[in-house]
């Protein structure tokens, strides 16, 4: 479609590459160009089977929404792609699986404005290998980032989400994980990952609308995930590498290079079980008391931080920089500590 509008009866219309009520949706595509209008655009659309390796792709335009490949009843979906450049739209996902697994989906954004953002979503099943690539834009709305997420059941695994340099001021949603590399409400998060850079003149501060950034979220247990956030330009809230509400956090990590923290920074945080083997890394970074709220807290960086378990083997480092932040190798509020490393390799930090 190009310079084109799909309506009936002045209703705005959705557009399918592929459609089948019962069978799979295999390699479809649609392509939204020079100002084209739906309401919503599908590669692939399956009532009941597999959508795989079917494509969307935006150019120059505006539209609410848009998925690669969407398996709506019993099935997977994998390999679907969205690509957008220089368009607006409010939710977009690689691939959708409502009882199966969503894999290998992907999502990129060129100089686009998004709100809602998944590489992969399944309801009941795993989410694993799926990618958003975001660089330039977005300002569009609430921003809200996940390379691959399981609203139900089901693991989250090998996730990844880039950032890089977003040209817009942007407001993000607060609470809950806003970006992340793998979440899942219901299993296990592992080897997810989580990279946003900012250093472009566009000042980007999270700390604004208290938004937390997640290597991997879950509820069930997180292993090595990973965040990293860099720039002169990023002012981030709260950092976790890894975050489990039950189960244990274990070799997740977070590295801060140039950045500002005013949040507290977690390696790993198991609200039920043992945090062991979980890092931070802060080079030339600041880690200061968000001075423009009166009430606001002195942060914190743990290396592993366990609500009701042990935390052990977990370490900080701080290379350059300044921080007036508490620095914790391990913290347990009810188990033990044993074996935690704080080091301080250079003198240009300072703190409490």
């Amino acid at each position: 479609m190009s310079n084109s509008s799909l309506s009936i009866d002045g209703t705005q219309r959705a557009v399918y590459g592929g459609y089948t009520a019962d069978g799979n949706a295999e390699g479809n595509e649609v392509s939204i160009d020079n100002k084209s209008y739906v309401s919503d655009a599908y590669g692939g659309h399956t009532g009941n089977g597999d959508a795989s390796g079917n494509a969307v792709s935006v150019k120059n335009t505006s539209i609410p929404d848009a998925s690669g490949g969407v398996a709506a009843g019993k099935g997977s979906a994998s390999s679907n792609t969205v690509t957008l450049e220089n368009s607006m739209i409010n939710s977009v996902a690689g691939g959708s699986a409502n009882e199966g697994d969503a894999t290998g989906n992907t999502v990129t954004l060129i100089n686009s404005d998004a709100t809602m953002v998944y590489g992969g979503s399944a309801n009941t099943g795993n989410a694993s290998g799926n990618i958003v690539t975001m660089t330039g834009g977005t300002g569009n709305g609430i921003l809200f980032v996940v390379g691959g997420i399981v609203n139900g059941s089901g693991d989250a695994l090998d996730n990844q989400v880039t950032i890089t340099n977003l040209t817009k001021d942007t407001q993000f949603m607060s609470g809950m994980p806003v970006i992340a590399g793998g979440v899942t409400m219901d299993g296990k998060t592992a080897r997810n990952t989580l990279s946003l850079t900012q250093n472009n003149g566009t000042v980007i501060n999270m700390a604004d609308d208290q938004a937390s950034m997640y290597g991997g979220y879950a509820s069930e247990g997180a292993s090595g995930n990973s965040l990293s956030v860099s720039g002169s330009d990023l002012t981030a809230y709260d950092l976790y590498g890894g975050f489990t509400v039950s189960g244990d956090a274990v070799s997740n990590s977070v590295s801060v290079n140039g950045s500002t923290v005013t949040g507290n920074t977690y390696g790993g945080y198991p609200a039920s079980g043992n945090a062991s083997k979980n890092t931070v890394l802060l080079t030339n970074a600041g880690v200061e008391k968000d001075t423009s709220t009166e009430d606001a807290e002195s942060p914190a960086v743990y290396g592993g931080f366990s609500e009701s378990g042990d935390a052990s083997e977990n370490t900080v480092t701080v290379d350059g920089g300044t921080t007036s932040a508490s620095l914790y190798g391990g913290y347990t509020k009810e188990g033990g500590c044993l074996r935690e490393y704080g080091q301080y390799p250079e003198r240009h930090h300072r703190r409490k």
